[in-house]
């Protein structure tokens, strides 16, 4: 028998109709309600950001109405046995998709570090999700821009990072200099024309 996921213990980042759902960690569990939603549809069921092919240990989560900031340490390959570096998650939903500015920062020396964003494309229908029901849609990828249809809606990749060659993300070489930061960005443009209201802006 299916049963409706929980919410309760979820992070939820909205700007109506754009939600980005995900564990109070920032992760996305891609069995779950997780993902990001354009109106009905999920377009991605899960996101994920390495650095140096490793997860990021989480410390921290601060909630806002459209951004959702997340702080990780990371566990670098630098003398001693104290954590010496950090990243942070900006996540913003805004009218056209979600955003995430993802900065590094160093306490001690320069550090050469590559960071690592993958994406799970989705089309599945919101009644499938809340109801738990397994939706096997997989949508068609368009591996030279990084663009896929769901339901009526339209993802694009877009961000300052190199696409990646055999998944759906991007990757950085980013240098982030002694007691310093260097930042990357990301993003999910959406669209859905299906949709029976426009998003609100700020103009």
């Amino acid at each position: 028998m299916s049963r409706q996921p929980f919410l309760h213990d979820l992070t939820c980042t909205l700007h109506a109709p754009i939600q980005a759902w995900s564990r109070r960690d920032g992760g996305m569990d891609p069995d779950g309600i997780a993902g990001i939603y354009c109106g009905d549809t999920r377009v991605a069921r899960d996101v994920a950001v390495t650095v140096d092919g490793v997860d990021v240990e989480w410390i921290a989560t601060t909630e806002g109405p459209a951004s959702t900031r997340f702080e990780y340490v990371l566990r670098v390959d630098f003398p001693g046995a104290d954590p010496v570096a950090t990243l942070v998650r900006e996540r913003t939903a805004a009218a056209d998709g979600v955003r995430e500015t993802l900065t590094l920062r160093s306490a001690e020396g320069p550090l050469d570090l590559t960071l690592t964003l993958r994406i799970t494309p989705d089309a599945a229908h919101m009644n499938l999700i809340k109801g738990g029901v397994a939706d096997p849609t997989v949508p068609e990828v368009n591996g030279a821009a990084w663009t896929w249809h769901a339901g009526a809606g339209n993802a694009e990749l877009i961000g300052d990072g190199q696409s990646a060659a055999d998944t759906v993300g991007m990757h950085w070489q980013v240098a982030v200099p002694s007691n310093g930061h260097a930042q990357a960005t990301w993003g999910l443009r959406l669209d859905d024309t299906s949709l029976p209201f426009v998003a609100a802006t700020a103009e």
